[in-house]
């Protein structure tokens, strides 16, 4: 169903936990990470790179757009010709100069802010360096999503897709402005945690556990309303939990955005 709404270009709708126009905002309840205390890398349910962030809030769009972009790779270092083709959109000459002129605001705005790091050139890019014992939420994810694949047991797996869907907080860069590359990462974002989700919840079936696996699928659902295998999941445990009231609602809803698709009945 996913691929057919993307092909006919039905958009997913807002996510439940899903910030406002600002990025100062309450995180989703799954959002509480075991690392919370530590200096925090967030790109998910809203943006932040210091405790202290009203210089890197006061940044121009550009030179945050670029910030926002290096965070996504936060530790990781991300070619100039990226930023410009991902922010500048054009290879004109004066997009490297405008990174350059970027880069400068942001790092003057991280030490104004008094956060532990900085971007610093390596080869032909740039890297937004971590704090001392700092984390970031997509990493945190990414890491935790690894072991689910690695996982060789329904409790490893659905234990290690609970701590990768804790790491988030919503929606990629919510309150960004949406461009080319900012659009296609938060599709494959949201993939990825469709993915996870379905892992741990279809793990939590195997040991019986239904309320986990109904938690885990509703928050994979909120990423991707088009994913079936999550319909068929929640829906199947809802009935294991003897709630056929909300096993056919659910059954409804499904079938309505299979219509929307115009494809046939969900499974019976």
């Amino acid at each position: 169903a996913r691929e057919l709404a993307r092909r006919c270009g039905l958009q997913q709708p807002p996510l439940v936990a899903l910030i406002t126009a600002t990025d100062t905002v309450t995180p989703a309840p799954f959002a509480a990470g075991p690392t919370a205390e530590l200096p925090r890398t967030r790109c998910t349910g809203g943006f932040s790179v210091a405790a202290r962030h009203d210089a890197t809030d006061a940044l121009r769009p550009r030179a945050r757009a670029v910030l926002m972009r290096l965070a996504v790779d936060a530790g990781r270092p991300v070619a100039i010709d990226t930023l410009v083709a991902d922010v500048w959109g054009d290879h004109d000459g004066t997009a490297r100069r405008g990174i350059q002129v970027a880069v400068s605001a942001i790092r003057k705005a991280l030490h104004d802010d008094g956060a532990e790091r900085t971007v610093d050139r390596v080869d032909d890019g740039y890297v937004l360096t971590l704090p001392p014992r700092g984390s970031s939420d997509l990493d945190e994810f990414r890491a935790a999503a690894d072991e689910v694949a690695r996982a060789m047991s329904a409790p490893d797996r659905l234990a290690a897709a609970e701590r990768a869907l804790a790491a988030v907080g919503g929606e990629l860069l919510p309150a960004a402005v949406a461009s080319d590359w900012l659009v296609a990462a938060r599709d494959q974002f949201a993939q990825h945690v469709a993915r996870v989700a379905t892992a741990g919840a279809t793990a939590a079936i195997e040991i019986d556990d239904a309320p986990a696996a109904i938690r885990l699928a509703e928050i994979g659902l909120e990423f991707d309303r088009y994913h079936d295998e999550l319909w068929r999941v929640v829906i199947d445990a809802h009935e294991r939990r003897g709630d056929t009231v909300t096993a056919e609602r659910l059954r409804r809803d499904y079938a309505m955005v299979l219509d929307e698709l115009g494809l046939g009945s969900p499974v019976e």
